[in-house]
């Protein structure tokens, strides 16, 4: 009898100690900075009714509690054998991360760790509950991933963190988990309200001054020309704001900054522009005089204006044709010259205003954008060509790293020597044709 009771007491003692182990090892990561945890609250999860059909002896994942994941989404992964395998490898339950198609998904611990019913066959069953956050630690990983696209049939499994990865019956061939890398319908929002944003300021700059030269002169059709400093500071405002919304939607919120170069790069645009308006300031308002604009009604299509003012063009030459006969029978007549030449010169004004018109509205615009007094420049065409190559730059590091892109130091300071040298050359420009107006 009393070695019946001696055997129950050393069980009861071994019991004790097993249930401080089984603890140790069950027990879901603590709310640690070594371990980040999700915001989403850990929840009782209910019973499997499936069970493992197959009879293996080696621990492995065998399925998902849902047929599709991506980035921002929850998941519970359930595993045969899990405690004999971190037994075996030494390690954790806490300390193992997701692992899909290959790409290890580093800082990504599990929140819930829960043992379920086991199997037919008596094998044991726990689940491991995931939040797929994009994290800086994991955002090679993240890379790959995203650069598969759209949902696809796909592996996961768990691993040690930097190690052994446990076998997985979730695979792509049995196409019983399909991964969607980023929530396509978020960033299908997120370009259409890219795509509303910029048709309101393209219509605000078109219908206002936003983006005009208010010291230039008027333009044939009575507008202001466009300003390229300003284009310039919007051209970079649109692609940094694109870019990051598509980065913080296709990480799910993982991207939250600007870096430095980027930073630069919109302070340059913007003390361009500044320095240009500021250059600028001297001119004052130097709009054309209504006597040197087209008379013709501006309310309708471009051809029919060039053909109205073609039409003028005639009778100024005729008009032209008449004082020159008038000033070889009168050739003293002092009047006579100045109508001539008043003539001559409105007659060379509306030929400048035919060809305005005869081209298409862009061209238009290129003109303005290029163009110093009417005449194209080159320190204009060479800052409006290395902004946009340094664009393309900027966009297709963007798709290809999933990130803000860390431009090389030569390429924001080659930025600065462009709106350096186009600043300069304003300069001399500006003086001129201040000393101009002055002089009239």
């Amino acid at each position: 009898m009393k070695w019946a009771i001696f055997g129950i007491i050393l069980l009861g003692l071994g019991f004790l100690p097993g249930l401080w182990l089984g603890d140790r090892y069950w027990q879901a990561a603590p709310q640690t900075a070594a371990h980040p945890t999700s915001a989403v609250p850990i929840q009782e999860a209910t019973e499997k009714d499936q069970y493992v059909q197959s009879v293996r002896r080696e621990p492995y994942v065998f399925e998902t509690a849902t047929d599709s994941a991506g980035v921002g989404d929850t998941i519970d992964i359930y595993v045969v054998g899990l405690r004999e395998w971190i037994t075996a490898n030494k390690t954790r339950a806490r300390h193992l991360v997701p692992k899909i198609d290959g790409n290890e998904l580093t800082g990504t611990y599990p929140i819930l760790i829960q043992e379920q019913q086991p199997t037919k066959e008596g094998y044991r069953v726990a689940k491991l509950q995931y939040v797929l956050e994009f994290k800086p630690e994991s955002s090679t990983a993240w890379l790959h991933l995203l650069h598969l696209g759209w949902k696809r049939n796909a592996e996961i499994s768990v691993c040690i963190e930097g190690g052994k990865k446990m076998e997985s019956h979730v695979t792509a061939a049995s196409g019983s988990f399909k991964f969607s890398p980023m929530q396509w319908f978020q960033v299908m929002c997120g370009f259409v309200i890219v795509i509303i944003v910029l048709a309101i300021f393209l219509y605000l700059a078109h219908n206002t001054n936003i983006l005009r030269d208010e010291t230039a002169p008027l333009r044939p059709d009575r507008r202001l020309p466009y300003s390229l400093a300003r284009a310039q500071m919007a051209f970079w405002l649109f692609i940094v704001v694109s870019a990051f919304l598509f980065l913080w939607i296709a990480t799910g919120g993982g991207i939250t900054a600007i870096n430095a170069k980027v930073l630069a790069l919109l302070g340059i645009s913007a003390v361009t522009g500044f320095a240009a308006a500021a250059v600028d300031a001297p001119k004052g308002n130097s709009a054309s005089p209504f006597e040197n604009l087209p008379t013709v009604n501006l309310n309708q299509k471009r051809s029919k204006i060039a053909r109205d003012l073609e039409a003028e063009l005639d009778q100024l030459l005729q008009l032209v044709q008449a004082k020159k006969q008038e000033q070889a029978t009168e050739p003293a007549c002092a009047t006579l010259s100045e109508e001539l030449v008043a003539l001559e010169e409105r007659a060379k004004t509306v030929e400048k205003q035919i060809g305005y018109f005869k081209v298409p509205a862009w061209r238009g615009v290129i003109t303005d954008l290029l163009s110093e007094h009417g005449e194209v420049s080159f320190h204009r065409f060479q800052m409006m060509v290395w902004t946009l190559v340094l664009g393309l730059v900027f966009v297709h590091a963007v798709v290809t790293t999933f990130s803000m892109p860390d431009l090389d130091g030569t390429l924001v300071g080659l930025m600065g020597i462009v709106g350096g040298t186009y600043i300069g050359f304003k300069l001399p420009a500006t003086q001129l044709q201040t000393g101009a107006a002055g002089a009239k």
